[in-house]
């Protein structure tokens, strides 16, 4: 990268967080980690509800695991940034709370890409459990088709799934 020179983080470079905003940020930390903690102890959905119906549908992957794992992903990046913003251990009093902001949008975009994911796949115009397989169905070939691109690109062998 010729022509380009890293220029090392500055206090130029960040914004200062005024209380207010950090008290809400700090609120909002606890709605991430509760999300997060709800996930990860949710594993079916309940017997006949429509989740368990459209699983029923196409057995071979589930809708319901599929969705959670998008969910999942979005709570991971914004416990990222939960930890970064509210760790469990306290600033001393008086400590100043400087921030990038491009990587705390980076972190928001990742998850909300994430959670789009689980929205696309479950709001489902005409409710319809057909709509939702057809959903998970594209999710997943185009899932398994970045996989595939990632394993050429690495110049991993990809015979058995080409």
């Amino acid at each position: 990268m010729s022509g380009y020179t890293s220029i090392p983080p500055t206090p130029d470079t960040a914004i200062p967080v005024p209380d207010e905003h950090l008290q809400r940020w700090v609120g909002a930390t606890y709605a991430v980690r509760a999300c997060g903690l709800v996930l990860t102890r949710t594993v079916d959905p309940q017997p006949n509800s429509q989740l368990a119906q459209v699983d029923a549908i196409y057995h071979w992957e589930k809708v319901s695991a599929w969705a959670r794992t998008y969910l999942l992903a979005s709570a991971e990046h914004m416990g990222m940034w939960a930890d970064f913003i509210a760790p469990y251990s306290f600033p001393p009093p008086g400590a100043s709370n400087m921030v990038r902001i491009r990587p705390y949008l980076l972190l928001a975009r990742a998850g909300l890409e994430a959670a789009a994911h689980t929205i696309w796949l479950l709001d489902v115009p005409n409710a319809t459990h057909q709509e939702c397989v057809e959903r998970h169905v594209r999710l997943l070939n185009r899932d398994f088709q970045y996989h595939l691109q990632a394993l050429k690109a690495h110049g991993d062998s990809t015979t058995l799934i080409d």
